[in-house]
């Protein structure tokens, strides 16, 4: 799997009216309702993070790609139903994965959160033993967030959205700190691993490729501009 990983320490200096230009018009329309600016950017770079490792593993000009959508509302590439691809962002990160499994990745910055309430009302009880037998507020609102992304990013590979309740499904880690899925179906298709790139970050990513191997790549804003603005056609 491909993860493309985008750090954006400035938000208010991004020339948005410029970048918009390599996006498809319905992007564009979706990204404008945002009414905050870092929404706004997020939403911009998450897809040109997308469209930018389309263009170096498919050698295919920007132009020619076009999304559909399922009927779950997942995006697909047209004419490439075999490769898949997920985005998450949160706080500076946009993140970005690719591969020819199925996939799903989430971050989320770990902020100050009811992680007991909500675990209450959304997780298995084996989410929430292993949420809340941390007597830190602080560990536990770490682990509400990790458990959280690994939901995510299992909901995002398997496709399904909303249609999937999220205590229909637990993932918690064993004693010896092995992900543990129980899933109704055919749980062993499914891998799952945590991916540490920021202490006050979480992020998880989920495959159907039993031997899941991470190659994480960091792209500077100033790579990923110049990219689309000087050599993309």
């Amino acid at each position: 799997m491909d993860i493309n990983i985008l750090k954006i320490e400035d938000f208010k200096n991004i020339n948005i009216d410029k970048l918009e230009n390599y996006i498809s018009k319905e992007k564009r329309e979706k990204i404008n309702k945002f009414y905050k600016i870092e929404d706004k950017v997020r939403g911009l770079y998450g897809e040109l993070l997308l469209r930018k490792m389309i263009i170096e593993k498919l050698n295919i000009k920007n132009k020619d790609i076009v999304f559909k959508t399922s009927k779950y509302g997942k995006p697909y590439l047209q004419g490439f139903k075999n490769l898949f691809f997920n985005i998450s962002h949160s706080g500076k990160y946009v993140v970005c994965s690719l591969d020819y499994n199925l996939i799903g990745i989430d971050i989320e910055e770990i902020q100050p959160i009811d992680a007991e309430g909500i675990a209450k009302n959304s997780f298995t009880f084996k989410e929430q033993n292993y949420i809340l037998k941390e007597d830190k507020l602080e560990e536990k609102i770490k682990r509400f967030y990790e458990i959280w992304t690994l939901k995510e990013s299992f909901i995002k590979c398997v496709g399904t959205g909303l249609y999937m309740p999220l205590d229909s499904f637990s993932i918690y880690p064993n004693e010896k700190n092995n992900l543990i899925l129980e899933y109704s179906e055919n749980k062993n298709k499914y891998s799952l691993k945590r991916v540490e790139i920021d202490k006050e970050y979480k992020m998880s990513v989920c495959s159907e490729n039993p031997n899941l191997d991470l190659k994480i790549n960091y792209i500077s804003l100033e790579k990923i501009n110049d990219f689309f603005i000087n050599k993309v056609i």
